[in-house]
């Protein structure tokens, strides 16, 4: 999860003006001690603090990755950016991961699927709230939760979630705050939930007006 943070960022920001764009270099140093030293590096330029409010929630990458790693050394500077970081050893062994029981499907960019039901506008998300799932659901699910007061929303069928996805989640619960009354429902466990408790989002969205405690 933190190097895929890490290279994220630096593929979507690094060569937002060059044409062509550059390399992204991973590097992973194994030490006798189990720990892991993560290097990614890019040749291209640091991206200022987004003023548009189509980004909120960004930056979270970082704070993902200074809560799962170490000794986190990022340098930006004129001939590209630098970010290395150190994954200490686990205590335990890490269980093989079991694809068939995360929701969603891995790689499917998240879709929203709206019905009524009780009164209720109920708002399902599932799939990948990556950069693409982010893109392809921001607008419709801003959308809904305008248009209707009372909202249901379903995030149980999302299957991952990266630091971009937090913004349309951050975007909905001010929405809600201000235009009506949301239900959230929180995945129980899995990616998905792992990515909301890191960055704060669990709480966040468990305070909108309405919202089921989880």
């Amino acid at each position: 999860m933190a190097l895929g943070e890490a290279a994220a960022n630096a593929v979507e920001h690094a060569y937002r003006d060059a044409d062509p764009p550059g390399r992204v270099t991973v590097a992973l140093d194994p030490a006798a001690d189990g720990s892991l030293t993560v290097t990614v590096t890019d040749s291209g330029t640091w991206r200022p603090k987004p003023t548009d409010s189509g980004f909120r929630g960004r930056g979270r990458g970082l704070q993902m990755i200074g809560v799962l790693a170490a000794d986190t050394d990022l340098r930006p500077g004129p001939a590209g950016t630098l970010l290395r970081f150190r994954m200490p050893p686990s205590p335990v062994a890490a269980p093989r991961p079991r694809l068939g029981n995360v929701a969603g499907s891995p790689g499917r960019p998240a879709t929203l699927t709206a019905s009524d039901a009780n009164g209720r506008r109920c708002v399902e998300l599932a799939g990948d709230l990556d950069l693409a799932g982010a893109a392809a659901v921001r607008d419709a699910l801003l959308a809904e939760l305008a248009d209707h007061p009372r909202t249901t929303l379903d995030l149980t069928g999302l299957g991952f979630v990266a630091s971009v996805g937090a913004g349309p989640l951050l975007e909905a619960a001010e929405v809600a705050r201000t235009a009506g009354e949301l239900d959230v429902l929180l995945p129980p466990a899995g990616p998905a939930r792992r990515l909301l408790d890191l960055t704060g989002l669990t709480a966040a969205l468990r305070t909108t007006p309405g919202s089921v405690p989880q």
